[in-house]
């Protein structure tokens, strides 16, 4: 989209990244989507001889930013968001990478992913079908150019998996779960139970 672009992040803890795609949910060292998605994008495959001076590569290209401590785990993360962020529920536009970090972000630190990073995809949503009629005309001109195939029907469609979801909602599960939790050590602390102590960095990767 002309004077926007498209940001793809995760969020990585404890030297794990966690992000967002059409398989769901995943886990990798850090800012391999990064890596990985850039080298899709050039439409190469890096040996294993050149992995590392590709990671390197990537590493210096793609910014990281400390967005805090937290007392959940990478683990906890995966189990309370899953049911959110499934396998086949993933649009490019009203579910994707940035939606995960935000409420991974959330979830973790209780700050929220820059709105500069889901710029588009605001835009996208609230403007639909006009936007996205814009878009298939873009997308079927732009194949059209570089390929000299003719396209007929949309590029892009809504996953209708994806269409009525909304970010917001996880934000308020997620402090109904804190809300509980901090019921539970009350309890426990009436209880005498024992005091865990716990912590985990937490960064977003975005590029």
């Amino acid at each position: 989209v002309a004077g926007l672009t498209g940001f793809h992040t995760s969020i990585v803890v404890d030297e794990q990244e966690f992000f967002f795609d059409r398989e769901g949910i995943m886990a990798a060292p850090p800012l391999w989507s990064h890596i990985a998605g850039r080298a899709h994008a050039k439409g190469s495959s890096s040996s294993s001889s050149s992995s590392s001076a590709a990671a390197a590569d990537e590493a210096g290209r793609t910014q990281t930013t400390l967005i805090g401590t937290s007392n959940q785990s990478g683990k906890t993360l995966v189990e309370v968001l899953s049911p959110f962020f499934e396998k086949g529920t993933y649009d490019i536009f009203y579910k994707n990478c940035n939606t995960f970090t935000d409420a991974a972000m959330y979830f973790l630190t209780g700050s929220r992913l820059a709105a500069k990073y889901n710029r588009i995809e605001r835009l996208i949503t609230s403007t639909n079908p006009v936007s996205t009629r814009l878009l298939n005309r873009i997308f079927r001109a732009f194949v059209q150019h570089t390929t000299g195939t003719v396209v007929d029907g949309d590029i892009y469609t809504t996953n209708p998996e994806a269409e009525d979801f909304s970010v917001d909602d996880v934000i308020a599960t997620i402090d109904e779960l804190a809300a509980d939790s901090d019921e539970d050590d009350d309890d426990s602390d009436d209880d005498g139970g024992a005091d865990s102590d716990c912590s985990a960095d937490s960064r977003i990767g975005r590029g």
